[in-house]
């Protein structure tokens, strides 16, 4: 399992790599402190680590690719946006604070280094926090994905689709029929 998180992280991990010569020369040119470089490398790389995670619960919940490429790019998504933006619901209509506080804790609140999305609109998070979290979620997705692929994940038969013909077949006939049976409840309907 961690084989496959790493198998499969290895480029995404250089890709953020490649982005720290980047951002070092905003620091050389004045535009950032080192600090919030190393931040912003730290918080991209457990953001990637979370993402990762997730891909992988989504590949073990789902067998064809694109289910699970969907439901990975769903569940970050819902971490990112769909968390803070519910806050931002609950804190406009008059919602209890501490459920605004929970979800602002809970969502992926990057608003420190990035300050983009809804997130950014919620009450700031202590710095630790928003790079504790990532790991955490992470590592509680790799339990769950752990804990789900004994249980649910075994070898199976192909399953046969089912084409338009039979499912019309079963309906009409009342049953599957084979092709010489077809025939007989179609001659003793009408010959002709």
């Amino acid at each position: 399992l961690l084989g496959k998180l790493v198998a499969h992280g290895v480029v995404g991990f250089y890709m953020v790599l490649c982005v720290l010569p980047l951002l070092s020369m905003s620091m050389i040119f004045g535009g950032m402190r080192f600090t919030d470089v190393v931040l912003g490398v730290f918080a991209a790389l457990n953001i990637f680590f979370f993402s990762a995670a997730v891909g992988l619960l989504a590949s073990s919940i789902c067998r064809e690719k694109k289910r699970a490429s969907t439901l990975g790019v769903l569940i970050v998504l819902f971490f990112w946006q769909l968390l803070p933006i519910l806050a931002l619901v609950i804190r406009a209509t008059g919602g209890p604070r501490w459920l605004v506080e929970v979800l602002a804790h809970v969502s992926l609140n990057l608003s420190r280094v990035s300050g983009i999305g809804a997130a950014s609109l919620l009450p700031s998070t202590p710095m630790w926090w928003q790079l504790a979290w990532p790991q955490l979620a992470g590592w509680a997705m790799i339990a769950l994905t752990t804990w789900w692929l004994p249980s649910h994940w075994h070898d199976e038969p192909a399953r046969k689709r089912w084409s338009l013909r039979e499912l019309w077949n079963r309906l009409s006939l009342r049953g599957p029929v084979s092709p010489l049976e077809l025939r007989r409840k179609l001659l003793e309907r009408n010959p002709i």
